[in-house]
């Protein structure tokens, strides 16, 4: 089905103007990863985790640089490359793919690999490696296209899609995403079980030794043998007495506990932004490549036709799946649909309405937007920024796992700090980016921004009310069970000094505290929306040509951070009862770094206006 209305639409809304949705994604899943391990790592944590974070902090760039080396080690075709040489097809490829892409701004040099058979058309690279890799059979397709005058703009619209990508550093976001949430499941993993079992060998070991009676062992030894034996492993009284009072007052249990609960959100966490956040950014890069190549060729039924005759790459195929594995998931959907086909119910409108429930469903977990919505982004490119549910939806989800992320043991030794008030953040950075789209073209969206926040805050407030009731319930029920769990986010390897005693009045200190500072996030996010749509509003009034993707970034980072020193931290202390802290000398340099920002600020709006 074609859109004829398309070519008039796709010029409403500037995309380019405005941030970038997948880099928002993108810096979404870096900071939420990396802030919590380096604030682990900084932090006073008895854990050890300056190695490992340095690990995930090195390995997703070598992966980066390495990964077209990979890609083209198993997937190029040199037989095919030879026969296209030798017909000179590579040749004209290369010649118009360097053209198109420096007809359009951008220079670097893009190489094209010919890959399998089953290879369709993608993009690879690193920050200074750009490659396109196409099958052999599109290759050839790609060929006859542009040497036909009525489907030579198909043909350069499958290729400026790629392009796109390059251009819009698509390929660099997806590549180090991809391995910095891969290293952080795998490394994390792996210093986990390794930290457990280390700690496990410890505490046989210490135990082993002191149960060790020389006398016993030496007895069937030769005299020589035994002495020295018996002078290696007895010690004098005082070390022996003191190694015995560290093994007796050391708990292993709550040593593993601590182990275990501070590092599983972290690989939960990186799970979560798997699945939903940077899929998201796949799918929405794709949207941008699109809307670009709309925006310069003006020809929109040959971007349909391009979609339809170059298919996507699918993602399994570039991460070198297994070809067993492939033969198998096809085998299995060919089963599938027989078998659904043979059952009589599958004719039911209560059936298809499931099935088309799940189809819903399935598209928050996919790697490439479906045609259908390929076509209403192009007849809407604002509909990129979604409704306010969608926005609501995903940022909640975020703000949660960030709720449970922050009470792991190795973010709670920054309880009070800057860490605790990530969320928050959060959900202003993300609610004024999608609302400045609507707010530049002088669009009503408080009332959608008022709506977003009392879905966001009344789940979040009723999940807080969950956890605290249920401690509550336990400290009453269950007292030494909820002591414990209180216990498990702080480091308590000896029993003799576990920090709490008395689970129900730490639960009734804490709550009056974790309420203030739930009301005070929810009156920063709504000041600082205020003052930022405001601004906006102001330099969109004034006429002047205005950059907003650089406007954006300013105002977030001087309002951020002057939110963060000047007012959260600070009231922060004081609703827990940590006033001293205020004048602290690290306080007062955040202080003049808050005011510094606002001072910034004053001198950037002055300008603008």
């Amino acid at each position: 089905m074609n859109h004829p209305n398309l070519e008039n639409n796709h010029n409403r809304t500037n995309l380019h103007a405005f941030p970038n949705q997948t880099a928002v994604s993108f810096w979404i899943i870096v900071l939420v990863l990396l802030g919590v391990m380096i604030a682990g790592a900084v932090g006073p944590s008895p854990i050890l985790m300056w190695p490992t974070t340095l690990t995930i902090l090195i390995l997703p760039v070598r992966a980066l640089l390495t990964w077209p080396d990979r890609e083209i080690k198993n997937r190029q075709d040199v037989e095919a490359t030879d026969a296209l040489i030798e017909s000179g097809t590579l040749q004209r490829l290369q010649k118009i793919l360097i053209t198109l892409a420096g007809e359009h701004g951008y220079h670097e040099p893009v190489k094209i690999i010919i890959g399998r058979t089953t290879d369709k058309i993608s993009a690879v690279g690193s920050w200074r490696r750009h490659y396109l890799i196409i099958g052999k059979g599109v290759a050839q397709h790609l060929d006859n296209d542009l040497q036909t005058p009525e489907r030579q703009a198909v043909a350069e619209a499958a290729l400026l899609h790629e392009i796109a990508h390059f251009l819009h550093r698509d390929v660099q976001r997806v590549g180090y995403t991809r391995e910095l949430l891969r290293n952080s499941f795998i490394v994390i993993l792996w210093w986990m079980f390794f930290l457990l079992g280390l700690v496990g060998f410890i505490g046989q070991v210490g135990q082993a030794f002191l149960d060790l009676k020389p006398d016993e062992l030496t007895a069937e030894m030769p005299p020589m043998v035994g002495e020295l034996f018996t002078s290696i492993v007895t010690l004098p009284p005082d070390e022996r007495a003191e190694i015995v009072s560290k093994v007796e007052t050391i708990s292993i249990e709550l040593v593993l506990n601590y182990v275990t609960n501070a590092f599983s959100p972290i690989i939960w966490m990186a799970f979560f932004l798997w699945l939903f956040f940077w899929r998201r950014m796949l799918r929405l890069q794709e949207h941008y490549a699109d809307y670009f190549v709309n925006s310069v060729t003006q020809q929109p039924e040959a971007l349909q036709t391009a979609w339809q005759n170059y298919e996507p790459q699918s993602l399994s195929v570039t991460l070198s799946q297994p070809r067993l594995l492939l033969k198998m998931q096809e085998t299995w959907r060919s089963l599938w649909f027989r078998i659904t086909d043979a059952l009589p119910f599958t004719t039911s409108a209560g059936y298809q309405w499931v099935c088309e429930q799940w189809g819903r469903l399935r598209q928050w977990f996919r790697y490439h937007p479906a045609i259908d919505q390929r076509k209403t982004f192009l007849l809407n490119p604002q509909g990129i920024y979604e409704s306010w549910q969608s926005v609501a939806l995903t940022t909640l989800a975020l703000v949660l796992a960030l709720e449970v992320l922050l009470v792991t043991p190795l973010a709670s030794y920054h309880t009070g700090t800057y860490l605790v008030h990530f969320p928050t953040l959060v959900i202003f950075v993300l609610l004024g980016t999608w609302a400045l789209p609507f707010a530049v073209q002088q669009q009503a969206v408080w009332l959608s921004l008022r709506k977003s926040l009392m879905l966001i805050y009344g789940v979040r407030w009723a999940w807080i009310a969950l956890n605290f009731g249920l401690i509550l319930i336990l400290a009453i029920v269950a007292p030494n069970y909820a002591r414990s769990i209180l216990n498990s986010v702080a480091f308590a390897g000896n029993p003799s000094s576990l920090p709490v005693d008395n689970a129900l009045a730490l639960t009734l200190s804490i709550i009056p505290s974790y309420l203030g500072l739930q009301l005070l996030s929810l009156g920063v996010v709504v000041l600082l929306l205020f003052i930022y749509l405001r601004l906006q509003h102001r330099a969109a009034r004034s006429g002047q040509p205005v950059n907003w993707q650089q406007r954006h970034r300013w105002l977030v980072l001087t309002l951020t951070v002057t939110a963060l020193t000047l007012v959260l931290t600070p009231l922060s202390d004081v609703l827990q009862g940590e006033a001293d802290l205020i004048f602290s000398p690290v306080r007062l340099v955040s202080y003049a770094v808050g005011v510094g920002c606002v001072l910034w600020l004053l001198l950037g709006s002055r300008r603008a206006s």
